[in-house]
């Protein structure tokens, strides 16, 4: 399985490379997959961390999406929120259907009835976002939607799964009596978001980011949710954003878990603007005056138990943060 679906979770850029971004199919593996598409969006060599989304279906599973990812702990049960091109099309209920030593599993069936026109927008957009959320943390990747058309329809066409369930037909409504009083309905009012704090544009960039993820709730900016520091030590200040710094009041630990709180750090570029070096759930980071940057993180991104830790070292070269052996 590893063979087909080689993809990570920790990665330097929001935006992976053109083959993460390409749909494949696949079947066989471990899981004795019958037929399946999957797109790969994170991908890093050095912490064998992934996440995939896709469907599939077995001989004892129907149809189902499916996200496969190593790197991180969630809760058995999540919601997979799936956006197409910025536009919401699906909630999925998904449950854990394999432990978490090394990867995890999540299955939500297809109905067709349900999330036929989820699928014809997954086949017909151009980028795609899955959200897995839970109470306690929330993964959020975008991914690219390169021949996901031909891959859906083939592995949907190999599944024996229809494409949209019969429409039942609507039942004319009784005709109101005369005189009769029909009742009011109160329509809620919806309040106007939050006007945008004076912030630099990557930072509101994440809170609309956070923003979006904040179901049914309201999101606060913290102290400590940018930081401007002189990353890579070349005499302009640079900035980092902290995820957990923006607050949600539904979800208490929206971006935050064992693994820390979900960081994005931007470099100040000579002509203005900022470059974003690096994106991952870490504890802290800390730059030596030979620009050596050291991120403390999760145990499992070198391949250990969650609290034992990691350090992972990078060097700076040509305003990019370059992993070290």
């Amino acid at each position: 399985m590893r063979g087909i679906l080689l993809c990570l979770v920790l990665v330097l850029t929001s935006s992976g490379a053109e083959a993460q971004g390409r749909w494949r199919s696949y079947d066989g593996g471990s899981r004795e997959i019958i037929a399946g598409a999957s797109v790969c969006p994170m991908d890093d060599a050095v912490t064998a961390n992934y996440f995939c989304f896709g469907l599939s279906c077995s001989a004892e599973r129907p149809l189902s999406f499916e996200v496969l990812f190593a790197g991180g702990e969630m809760a058995d049960e999540v919601t997979g929120v799936l956006e197409v091109d910025g536009l919401e099309v699906a909630r999925l209920p998904m449950a854990r259907v394999r432990p978490p030593e090394g990867e995890s599993v999540y299955y939500a069936a297809y109905d067709p009835a349900a999330h036929g026109a989820a699928v014809e927008a997954l086949k017909g957009g151009t980028r795609a976002t899955v959200s897995l959320v839970s109470p306690v943390f929330t993964l959020r990747h975008e991914m690219g939607l390169r021949w996901s058309a031909r891959m859906i329809e083939e592995a949907m066409a190999a599944c024996g799964s229809e494409m949209a369930a019969p429409v039942a037909p609507v039942a004319e409504p009784a005709p109101v009596a005369e005189g009769a009083t029909l009742p009011v309905i109160a329509i809620p009012t919806v309040p106007a978001p939050a006007p945008a704090p004076d912030l630099p544009a990557p930072a509101l960039e994440v809170l609309a980011e956070v923003r979006d993820a904040c179901i049914d709730g309201t999101v606060t900016v913290q102290e400590g949710f940018v930081t401007e520091t002189d990353l890579d030590l070349d005499g302009v200040p640079d900035l980092v954003v902290d995820y957990g710094g923006a607050a949600c009041s539904s979800m208490g630990t929206l971006f935050c878990g064992s693994a820390g709180c979900l960081q994005a750090l931007y470099r100040q570029l000579p002509g203005g603007g900022y470059d974003l070096v690096y994106r991952a759930n870490i504890y802290g980071f800390e730059t030596n005056q030979v620009t050596v940057t050291e991120m403390s993180t999760h145990g499992s991104y070198c391949g250990r138990v969650g609290a034992e830790g990691c350090t992972l070292r990078f060097v700076w070269e040509d305003g990019k943060l370059v992993p070290l052996e």
